[in-house]
C-alpha cells in the first residue's frame, strides 16, 4: 500500500500533469486570456509535433501573475516567463513582446549591392534580408534606418518589404539615437502647432489663479552640472524653539498647459522628457522647458510650493500647499552645495550661504526621522556615458554621490508624501506606485536574510 503524498508534493504532481511535456523552467508563452482585473492566461509555446509524438493533451492556461504591471499586454501577445512549481500553475513574466503580425512594421538597415537595395531587420535576436520593391521612390543615403512593412509573398525563398519611411542615416552619430527613439515610438520634432502655441505664451498669459507671493524666500535649484531643466527649487528657515520650515517649489506647468490644448495633447503623447547620452528631447517646447517653466535665478516664476512643518526630531507636524510666485537666489550644483556644507566654519556666510546653511539644518532633522523608518537606501552611483565625435562610446564615467544628492533627494521624497496626503484627506483620486510582491520562490531567503538582520517577516501569500 503506497503512502499518500504529502500536499506540496500532490501541487507539484499536479502542475507537472498539467503542463506540457518537457516544459522548460524558462520558455516562451502566448497570451490566451486576460480577466476584468488585468491578469493574463496563457499557453506555453511549443514546438512542431513529431509523427511519434503521443496525442496532446489539452494543458490548464497558466496565469501571469505579474501580469496586471503590464499596461500594454493583449491577447496573442508573446512573453518570456518563468515558470513557478504551483497549483494552479503560475508563471512570472520576464519579457514581453507585441503580438506577430506579418503585416506589422519593422525597423531595419537599407543597403545597396548594386542597383539593388536590401534591408536588414533589426529585430532581437533574429536576422532577415528583404529585398526593397519601392526602394526608386526614395531618394537616400545609405546605409540607411527605415520603417518597413512586409509585403505579401508565398515564395519562402524571398522576402520582400515596402519602405514606410525614412529614418536617417545609419552610419552616422545620430544612428543609435534615431534607432532608440523608433523603436520606443517617439517622434524626435514637437508638433508645429504645440510649438506655435508655446512662442505665445509669456508669464502674463498664464491662467489665473490666486498665487502666494513667496519671492521674498531665499529659494535655490541644485542639480547636476550638466542639468538642462531646472524645474524644482528649495528653501528653508531654521526655528529658534528646534525645528524647521521646509519649502519645496515645482515650476507650474499647469500654468500654461491648457487642458486639451495643442501643448496638453502634444505632452500627454510623448509623457516625458527623454535623455540620451548626447540630447535631451524635452516634453514640453523650449518655450516652457529652457524659459517659462524653468526656475532661473533673478526671474519672477509661478510655482507650486509644498510647506513643511519639521519638529525637532525630523518629524513633519503641519503642511500646506499653494501656488505661488518664487524668485531663486542661485544656480547651484550637487558639488556648490557640498563645499557650502563643507566650509560653514570657514567662509563668510552670504545670502546663498546662509540659505544653504538652513537647508543642511533642515536636512540633518529630516534624516534623524529618515534613519526611524529604516527605508530602502540605495546608495547606488550614477554612471554617464561619453561620446566621441563619432556618436561611439568613448568611455563611462561614475559620478561620486554626495551628501547633497540625499539632501535634494529627501526634500523630494518629503514632498511627494506630503503632496500624497494631500489629495487623500480631500477626496481626490491619485496613482501610487505599488511594488510587486517578490516571487514565492524568492520568499524564504528574503525571510532567512530579514532575519539575520532582526526582523521577522511573515509567511509568504498565497
Amino acid at each position: 500500500m503506497s503512502r499518500p503524498r504529502a500536499p506540496h508534493q500532490r501541487a507539484a504532481q499536479a502542475f507537472l500533469m498539467n503542463r506540457p511535456r518537457a516544459l522548460p523552467r524558462v520558455g516562451m508563452l502566448h497570451i490566451t486570456e486576460l480577466d476584468e482585473d488585468g491578469i493574463a492566461y496563457g499557453q506555453p509555446q511549443q514546438r512542431e509535433p513529431q509523427r511519434r509524438d503521443p496525442p496532446a493533451r489539452a494543458a490548464a492556461p497558466i496565469r501571469l501573475r505579474n501580469s496586471a504591471q503590464y499596461g500594454g499586454i493583449q491577447i496573442g501577445s508573446r512573453a518570456l516567463v518563468k515558470y513557478e512549481r504551483s497549483s494552479p500553475p503560475q508563471a512570472q513574466i520576464l519579457r514581453l513582446f507585441a503580438p506577430q503580425n506579418m503585416a506589422q512594421p519593422f525597423l531595419a538597415v537599407l543597403r545597396r549591392k548594386g542597383r539593388e537595395v536590401t534591408g536588414e531587420s533589426l529585430a532581437r535576436g533574429i536576422t532577415r534580408h528583404y529585398e526593397i520593391e519601392n526602394d526608386s521612390e526614395h531618394d537616400a543615403h545609405f546605409p540607411q534606418l527605415a520603417w518597413l512593412v512586409p509585403s505579401p509573398n508565398r515564395a519562402r525563398y524571398r522576402r520582400t518589404a515596402r519602405i514606410r519611411s525614412l529614418l536617417g542615416p545609419a552610419d552616422d552619430a545620430q544612428a543609435f539615437a534615431r534607432l532608440s527613439l523608433a523603436e520606443a515610438g517617439i517622434v524626435s520634432e514637437a508638433a508645429a502647432d504645440a510649438e506655435k502655441e508655446a512662442a505665445s505664451l509669456s508669464l502674463s498669459s498664464a491662467a489665473p489663479a490666486p498665487r502666494a507671493d513667496l519671492r521674498a524666500l531665499p529659494f535655490v535649484t541644485i542639480d547636476p552640472a550638466d542639468a538642462r531643466d531646472h524645474d524644482d527649487a528649495v528653501c528653508a528657515r531654521l526655528l529658534p524653539e528646534g525645528g524647521a520650515q521646509l519649502w519645496v517649489a515645482i515650476a507650474d506647468v499647469a500654468a500654461f498647459v491648457r487642458p486639451n490644448s495643442a501643448l496638453d495633447e502634444s505632452a500627454r503623447t510623448r509623457g516625458q522628457s527623454i535623455y540620451l547620452p548626447d540630447q535631451v528631447l524635452p516634453m514640453l517646447p523650449e518655450k516652457l522647458a529652457n524659459d517659462l517653466c524653468s526656475l532661473a535665478p533673478d526671474a519672477d516664476r509661478f510655482a507650486l510650493v509644498v510647506g513643511l512643518r519639521l519638529d525637532a526630531k525630523g518629524r513633519v507636524i503641519a503642511k500646506t500647499m499653494q501656488r505661488a510666485t518664487i524668485r531663486s537666489r542661485a544656480r547651484l550644483t550637487y558639488r556648490d552645495a557640498q563645499k557650502a556644507e563643507s566650509a560653514k566654519n570657514t567662509a563668510p556666510p552670504d545670502s546663498v550661504g546662509a540659505a544653504l546653511h538652513a537647508l543642511w539644518g533642515a536636512y540633518r532633522l529630516a534624516a534623524q526621522a529618515r534613519e526611524a523608518r529604516q527605508p530602502l537606501d540605495l546608495n547606488l552611483p550614477e554612471t554617464r556615458v561619453q561620446l566621441d565625435a563619432h556618436g561611439r562610446v568613448q568611455h563611462l564615467d561614475s559620478r561620486p554621490r554626495l551628501e547633497a544628492h540625499r539632501l535634494i533627494e529627501e526634500c523630494m521624497i518629503l514632498a511627494n508624501r506630503a503632496a500624497a496626503e494631500f489629495l487623500r484627506e480631500r477626496g481626490q483620486n491619485l496613482l501610487y506606485r505599488v511594488h510587486a510582491r517578490p516571487a514565492a520562490d524568492s520568499w524564504p531567503m528574503l525571510a532567512a536574510a530579514a532575519k539575520q538582520l532582526g526582523f521577522h517577516l511573515p509567511p509568504a501569500a498565497d
